[in-house]
């Protein structure tokens, strides 16, 4: 009777835990679907490390995608945060890499309770490192196809 009883709560323990998957979040089955995007971006045939990578749709109900390069000069995309996967589609692309990382730019965080806190901090002006248009969707020259089964591929070659 005991093993019974083990297993009947086993089966149920499982039926819940089965119930509960997206719960947490509603809004994430009403999501377009998404797929992996993955890819590399270089400057002077170099990685380039700390870029933003930015997909804007050219469709206007479209879903961006964004992500930071790591020292490879590797992303890999993410149209809802923090899940991995972009929307199938056709994009234009940005990267904007500044030297906003430089601690200069980052002043300390301040308390709620600091009466410094909430006032704007005056502080030198991120520089961009590589040519701004690449800032611009149209100037940037830059574009992308994110197919329906996903794509490694993604490869954007920056110049002078």
């Amino acid at each position: 009777m005991a093993s019974h009883r083990f297993v009947f709560m086993s089966l149920l323990t499982i039926a819940f835990l089965g119930c509960d998957q997206g719960a947490s979040d509603p809004w994430k089955g009403k999501r377009p679907a998404t797929v992996p995007a993955k890819g590399i971006v270089t400057y002077r045939g170099n990685p380039l490390e700390k870029a933003m990578v930015v997909l804007q749709p050219r469709d206007a109900d479209g879903v961006a995608a964004s992500a930071l390069t790591n020292s490879k000069g590797e992303f890999e995309l993410q149209a809802f945060p923090p899940d991995a996967g972009a929307v199938p589609g056709s994009y234009m692309v940005i990267i904007v890499k500044t030297n906003a990382d430089d601690p200069k730019h980052n002043p300390k965080p301040v308390s709620n309770d600091d009466p410094a806190y909430g006032k704007e901090t005056t502080g030198p002006t991120p520089v961009s490192l590589i040519p701004v248009k690449y800032n611009d969707p149209n100037r940037s020259g830059l574009s992308a196809e994110i197919p329906a089964a996903g794509t490694s591929e993604l490869k954007f070659e920056l110049k002078d």
